[in-house]
This record gives C-alpha cells, sequence and structure tokens, in this order.
C-alpha cells in the first residue's frame, strides 16, 4: 500500500534532513518584501519564526508542474507562495 511506503521512509533522520532544507532555505526577496508589508497588517514573522514562510515556499516548488516555462518558475513560485499563506490566513482568521 502506498500509505505503508511512506511511512517507512519517515526515518529520525529522513525528518531531520527534510527539517533542515526548510530552516536553510533562503527565501527570495520579492517574498521577503511581502512578509515585511504582512507585518504591518497581521502577525510578526517572529511569531511564525519564518518557518511557515519557509515550509511553503520549498513546498510550492515541489506542487509546481514542470510544464511551467523555466523563466516563468520563480515568477509563479513567488505568486503560488503569496496565494497559499494568504489562503491559510483567511482560513485561520475566520475559523477562530
Amino acid at each position: 500500500m502506498v500509505i505503508e511506503k511512506i511511512i517507512k521512509q519517515l526515518t529520525p533522520e529522513r525528518i531531520k534532513e527534510e527539517n533542515d532544507k526548510v530552516l536553510k532555505l533562503k527565501l527570495p526577496s520579492e517574498i521577503q518584501k511581502w512578509i515585511k508589508e504582512y507585518e504591518k497588517v497581521g502577525e510578526k514573522v517572529g511569531e511564525r519564526k519564518d518557518y511557515i514562510w519557509k515550509w511553503t515556499y520549498l513546498n510550492m516548488q515541489n506542487l509546481t508542474l514542470p510544464t511551467v516555462i523555466k523563466k516563468y518558475r520563480n515568477f509563479t513560485l513567488n505568486k503560488y507562495t503569496k496565494l497559499n499563506l494568504r489562503h491559510k490566513e483567511k482560513y485561520l482568521i475566520t475559523r477562530y
């Protein structure tokens, strides 16, 4: 079963490796600018520990289809990241 294969891959070493990828990621300047604007009206990044922004960006890299033309890839990743985070905020605000 597919789930069992995925679970077998979740070793402590693999989890640490994936976590390290997130922690070491440098966000593009466009996303960093957007975070600063976000701080003016929303939570401070310190409260988020910067992790959620990096994690979201990294996952947008994994989810972006390979059919996206290379010269538009960064633009697409930045937009997906912003949209995804805005959606999460809207969900959190309306839910709680």
